[in-house]
């Protein structure tokens, strides 16, 4: 039988042969018939022989620390290093499927053991949609096989920073060997300032419904709005007292506007008994790479006091035919400011060009507040004696409810009120 091997140490093949008895010829024997020592050969290697290495294999995502909408593209960097011998097949797979990748290049470090690297470049819309992306290293001097795998999900992040990219190898070849000398991979790029691989977190807000809304439809709208980056496979979800509502809710794409950034709209509708029970409601946004953290609002309806409302009646000074008269509507005493005002002659809404209505504004010494709106009348309406109302929304005010007071026009109030300028 035949034993070898390699001494590692001294760079040598050591082989030990064993012989039976009837091949035995001039070598030594003992008393017993047997072997005194079984002979050895040591083959001495040349200076420049090297044992067979296997690569390492590192996959890299350029750029490094990407500038939301700096560039449209990304760039997946696939190296093997330190590898002996030369041969090696490198590989690209996008979502289970070969993809071509491009310049292949090979130098060898003065240790004699070789480095190679191949690019796959894609859209950055394509990145964006979160598939998987995989660099195949097959080297057949060693047998070996290896596979790394990255996605916008598996990019570096603030707590796993991506590796370092390797450093370049000097020549130690001649030239015309058919190998590359220049440098192969990209200088390491440095990173702005802060953690590499971090999104700004996004802005969430969660808008209460409409007045006009709640009074006119009997349902509460609540609006949730995202604007951020990386907000194209986030999502938006809602939660009523606890319960998860998402599904009664909708979701449209997210927008992208000119600075950059990006907006991300949902709509929840629930009955208006519900929004008056004061239930609370959430409004979550996550992202399925964790890209950043989950931000979330919270919103109820507020505690609210029911207004006072008047009429003012004009001057009592006759104006001129042409001319107009202002009817005034004072509301007070309200909380919270939101406030909805409108008017009709002889139960015809008017329209709003046909009036004005000041914002409300807090009044002092308490956290209410008060508004009043102005109807403008043409003298000829005024003195025909239409019937002009003014109707008052409040969230405090009952469902499809309006507080309204009534007053006659000139010709019926002197019949009926012969002082003007009076508070109804």
């Amino acid at each position: 039988w035949t034993n070898h091997g390699w001494d590692m140490g001294m760079l040598s093949y050591i082989s030990t042969e064993s012989y039976t008895l009837d091949r035995w010829t001039d070598r030594q024997m003992d008393d017993s018939g047997g072997f005194l020592s079984a002979p050895t050969m040591t083959l001495f290697l040349p200076a420049d022989w090297m044992l067979p290495s296997a690569p390492t294999v590192t996959l890299h995502i350029l750029p490094t620390c990407p500038s939301p909408g700096a560039s449209d593209t990304v760039t997946l960097l696939c190296s093997a290093s330190g590898y002996y011998p030369r041969d090696l097949q490198l590989t690209w797979q996008a979502g289970g499927k070969e993809r071509e990748g491009t310049q292949v290049r090979l130098l060898q470090g003065k240790d004699g053991r070789f480095s190679s690297s191949s690019n796959l470049t894609m859209s950055q819309a394509e990145w964006d949609k979160l598939g998987e992306y995989s660099c195949h290293v097959t080297h057949p001097g060693t047998g070996s096989t290896q596979l790394s795998t990255s996605s916008k999900c598996a990019a570096p992040s603030a707590l796993h920073p991506d590796p370092p990219i390797p450093s370049h190898f000097a020549p130690s070849t001649p030239s015309g060997s058919g190998l590359v000398y220049s440098s192969l991979l990209p200088k390491p790029l440095t990173a702005p300032p802060g953690i590499p691989g971090s999104i700004p977190l996004p802005s969430l807000y969660l808008l209460k419904p409409s007045l006009e809304d709640l009074l006119t439809r009997g349902e509460a709208l609540l609006t949730c709005l995202a604007v951020g980056y990386e907000l194209g496979q986030a999502r938006l979800t809602w939660e009523l007292d606890g319960a998860n509502w998402t599904a009664n809710a909708t979701l449209g794409e997210a927008k992208t506007h000119s600075n950059q950034t990006q907006s991300l709209l949902s709509h929840l509708t629930i009955p208006r008994g519900v929004w008056d029970s004061r239930s609370s409601i959430l409004c979550r946004v996550t992202h399925p790479c964790s890209l950043f953290q989950d931000m979330e609002e919270t919103i109820w309806k507020p505690r609210a006091k029911a207004p006072s409302v008047s009429l003012v009646l004009p001057s009592p000074a006759r104006p001129s035919p042409n001319a107009e008269v202002w009817l005034t509507c004072e509301v007070s005493g309200f909380f919270p400011s939101e406030l909805l005002i409108k008017w009709k002659r002889d139960n015809h809404t008017i329209e709003p060009s046909g009036y004005i209505t000041l914002p409300p504004v807090a009044e002092e010494r308490n956290s209410t507040f008060s508004a009043q709106s102005y109807l403008k009348i043409p003298v000829s309406q005024w003195e025909n004696g239409a019937v002009y109302t003014c109707m008052v929304g409040h969230e405090s005010l009952p469902s499809m409810h309006y507080t309204s007071r009534t007053v006659l026009g000139e010709s019926r109030c002197q019949k009926e009120f012969p002082s003007s300028g009076k508070r109804w």
